[in-house]
């Protein structure tokens, strides 16, 4: 955790953005977990932002898909509004462009390659374990736009198509995705 508050330290100052850091129980309270994670993470977020709603008037829900990907999941541009209050606004972030399209347009920025977390599991020292399907599937996209070797924020032991051979088989809800990063540049 220590590494990861002085990533978001040096981001914050280098951004000109106040650092809130919250701890909390929610993943693992009984509560909670026994619902999947993958529907229910934009009322915990929305949620979060209520919490801090003295200190925050808007909280920014990034897009997990385009707007033309619509299926269930957590957060959603139709869904996440709802949340708002008369204290505070939740606003869905643009959904137009798609994770490929996102990662193009910030992976020429040297903050964001040295302080990029894609990764909920944190089993390194960089914060990207480097071998779950949300690190690899960055890389691959990084890969393909010609960048992965400006970031230091991956572990590089294991060569990159090896990590794609040892996948395990995918959710469903992510063949869509890895379906275009193979057709887009």
């Amino acid at each position: 955790m220590r590494h990861l508050e002085h990533s978001l330290e040096e981001v914050a100052a280098a951004t000109s953005k106040r650092l809130i850091i919250v701890r909390t129980n929610v993943r693992t309270h009984h509560f909670f977990k026994s619902v999947s994670w993958e529907r229910t993470h934009g009322a915990a977020l929305a949620s979060l932002g209520h919490v801090l709603s003295d200190t925050l008037s808007q909280l920014v829900i990034a897009s997990s898909y385009r707007y033309d990907d619509e299926h269930p999941w957590g957060s959603n541009w139709r869904l996440d509004p709802l949340w708002s209050s008369g204290r505070m606004t939740v606003l869905h972030d643009d959904a137009t462009l798609g994770r490929q399209g996102k990662t193009r347009q910030i992976a020429g920025h040297e903050l964001v390659q040295r302080h990029l977390q894609v990764c909920w599991s944190r089993h390194s020292a960089t914060g990207n374990c480097g071998e779950c399907e949300k690190c690899i599937r960055m890389m691959v996209t990084l890969a393909s736009l010609t960048r992965l070797e400006d970031f230091t924020v991956f572990p590089r032991s294991i060569p990159l198509p090896q990590l794609i051979d040892a996948l395990a088989p995918l959710s469903p809800h992510l063949h869509p995705i890895w379906a275009r990063l193979r057709q887009e540049p």
